[in-house]
C-alpha cells in the first residue's frame, strides 16, 4: 500500500450527510473508521480500512477509538441511520412472508403479529388513586394529663374543659 493511500481514508465519507456526532469526531480517519465498523465485524479491521497505519499497535488504536465517548456517540448516530434505511426492506420481507403461498401458517401468523404490534401496539393503562387520610392521635399519659391540668389551673382555666379538648369533644367557650 502506498503512503498516500495509508494517509487517506479508504472508506468514502459523504461530509454533507454526517450528523452532529460524526462531525464532532476529530479527523476524517475517525469518521471513516465509524463507517467502516458497519461493514466489517472487527474494530481492528475497521481502523485498518479507515487508513490508519498498520502496526503492532493497531489493535490498541482500535480499542482506544471504539471506546472513546465521541466514537460511541457517532456509532449510535450511524446505527440509527442504518436502521431507518433498512425499514423499507424489512417491511418488504414481512409482506413477502404474508403473501407467499409457500409460507407456513405459523410464519404468516408471526408476520401478521409484527404488523399488528406496530400498527396497534398493546397498551397497558394503570390508574392510581392516592387517598391520604390524616388521623391525629394524642397519647395522653397520666403524667401529661397531670401537667395539662396543672398548667390550666395556673392560667385560670378549667382543667376539665382542657381534658374534653384532648378527648376530641367540642367545648363551648364561656369567655366569649
Amino acid at each position: 500500500m502506498s503512503t498516500a493511500a495509508r494517509r487517506n481514508p479508504l472508506v468514502p465519507i459523504d461530509l454533507g450527510s454526517v450528523g452532529p456526532a460524526m462531525a464532532r469526531l476529530p479527523t476524517d480517519k475517525w469518521r471513516a473508521a465509524c463507517w467502516a465498523r458497519f461493514e466489517v465485524r472487527d474494530n481492528t479491521e475497521a481502523v485498518r480500512l479507515a487508513g490508519f497505519k498498520p502496526s503492532r499497535n493497531l489493535r490498541r488504536t482500535a480499542y482506544r477509538l471504539f471506546h472513546d465517548e465521541r466514537m460511541l456517540a457517532a456509532l449510535h448516530e450511524v446505527g440509527e441511520a442504518h436502521l431507518k434505511a433498512g425499514v423499507p426492506d424489512a417491511i418488504g420481507v414481512v409482506r413477502e412472508v404474508l403473501t407467499s403461498a409457500e409460507t407456513l401458517p405459523r410464519d404468516k401468523l408471526k408476520a401478521a403479529e409484527i404488523f399488528l404490534n406496530r400498527a396497534h401496539p398493546i397498551q397497558t393503562v394503570h390508574n392510581v388513586n392516592v387517598v391520604q387520610r390524616k388521623e391525629v392521635t394524642i397519647a395522653a399519659t397520666e403524667e401529661v394529663i397531670g401537667q395539662i391540668a396543672e398548667l390550666a389551673r395556673k392560667v385560670g382555666m378549667d382543667p376539665a374543659q382542657q381534658m374534653k379538648l384532648i378527648e376530641g369533644k367540642e367545648v363551648q367557650n364561656d369567655a366569649a
